[in-house]
């Protein structure tokens, strides 16, 4: 797998997220199966194939409680009713009907795409991510052994482990992954890192582990590793980050809302903005007129909207410590707060929302790394720590030196 520079990795992605990472991947395997080897089908959207089609069919048949919603499957079926020819070309997979006639429905052809044929490829690209088949959905070795571990054979360490087959399969692939540079020179092992973190470090918050994981990369100086691992807490993953202030943000004065609303996006919510714009306007009012009535109306619509607040400003933490109701002095207020009022109040803003929207996206993705780490069965999540969970046997089976040296290099370095 490739990353840009900046770029936070995702070991599965977003649309096809589910709890049951070891069934979902097992199921989609399964399918993928019957599509290729009982179906004869390749892996292709229409009018080509209807191998993309049909593993969103069978994937709703498989899992329904997963597939509860289906909007765009739904109305295709409703399409499809006023076609019947083409319906019946769809149900007998008459593939040469469907491609001699696709310039009369093309409509309909697209239609297969969006929401149906598009989530197949999102669902099977995490298959990809983990080796398990290649970028053309072809099951690999790996994802055969998966869909038949009597095939198994587990070496004379994976058998010193309390952890069954499924739990294999996943440990090798994981400690095989790499992620890549763009260039494909320079690489970086998120499961390498994480069982030396926790052999260095034996017990981290979730946050401390999600953050050491997630937030390196193929691009990260890895030279003194150890003493990184040794020395982490959480947020300092963005204490380096160099942020680029836009033009129009470097300035002393309040900006306008159209400036305002061009730098500062929430991906999930208009609404978010707005509440954004109102905070903004309410430190400006506090920074021009200090007094307590500028600090009481910021501080109870900080209150109010304390969540989102935290979450685009305040990299996770609380920006304002007072107890609910509680109003310090302007003096008292102006020295805890000092390093938000004493310079450029955008910049001090924009360089929080920036590091803040950074570790969101860390823990965001962290959540699916964290379910496809549980899979080895080796690695622990347990009310908000993360440690191995056969600690003292892993220390013996795995070599700290060793799994040090497998964290990061370059393929040039390696031939």
């Amino acid at each position: 797998m490739r990353i840009k520079e900046g770029q936070i990795f995702n070991l599965m992605d977003t649309n096809g997220r589910r709890n049951d990472v070891i069934n979902a991947l097992q199921g989609y395997l399964t399918i993928l199966d019957d599509i290729q080897n009982e179906q004869k089908m390749n892996w292709a959207s229409m009018p080509e194939s209807l191998a993309q089609y049909e593993f969103y069919r069978q994937a709703i048949e498989l899992s329904p409680e997963v597939f509860g919603k289906h909007g765009p499957y739904d109305k295709l079926a409703e399409t499809l009713e006023r076609n019947k020819d083409f319906a019946t070309a769809v149900q007998t997979q008459d593939m040469e009907w469907i491609q001699k006639n696709s310039f009369m429905f093309q409509s309909l052809v697209k239609q297969f795409d969006l929401g149906i044929e598009d989530r197949a490829r999102h669902y099977t690209s995490n298959l990809v991510k983990l080796g398990f088949t290649d970028e053309g959905r072809e099951i690999s070795p790996v994802g055969e052994l998966l869909l038949d571990l009597k095939k198994l054979r587990k070496d004379d360490l994976e058998t010193m482990l309390p952890i069954d087959g499924v739990n294999i399969v996943y440990l090798r692939q994981l400690m095989k992954l790499r992620l890549f540079d763009t260039e494909g020179e320079r690489y970086y092992s998120p499961f390498n890192l994480a069982i030396f973190a926790l052999l260095k470090r034996h017990r981290l918050s979730e946050n401390e582990f999600s953050e050491l994981v997630q937030g390196l990369s193929p691009y990260s100086d890895f030279s003194d590793i150890e003493q990184y691992v040794l020395n982490y807490r959480e947020g300092d993953i963005v204490s380096g980050v160099s942020i680029d202030i836009p033009a129009e943000i470097h300035t002393n004065e309040r900006v306008s809302e159209t400036v305002f609303r061009d730098n500062y996006k929430n991906r999930k919510s208009n609404a978010g903005v707005d509440i954004y714009w109102v905070y903004y306007n309410l430190l400006f009012d506090y920074l021009e007129n200090p007094s307590s009535a500028t600090i009481d109306k910021l501080l109870t619509f900080f209150e109010n909207n304390k969540a989102m607040l935290n979450k685009a400003f305040g990299c996770g933490q609380n920006i304002f410590t007072q107890k609910t109701g509680d109003r310090p002095t302007t003096i008292e207020f102006d020295k805890q707060y000092k390093k938000m009022f004493e310079g450029n109040l955008n910049i001090y803003i924009f360089k929080q929302f920036s590091l803040s929207k950074i570790l969101d996206q860390i823990r965001e993705y962290s959540d699916t790394t964290k379910r496809i780490f549980k899979a080895t069965g080796i690695i622990s999540f347990d009310n908000g720590f993360v440690e191995l969970a056969y600690r003292e046997l892993c220390a013996c089976i795995f070599e700290e030196e060793i799994i040090k040296n497998r964290i990061a290099g370059s393929i040039s370095e390696e031939l």
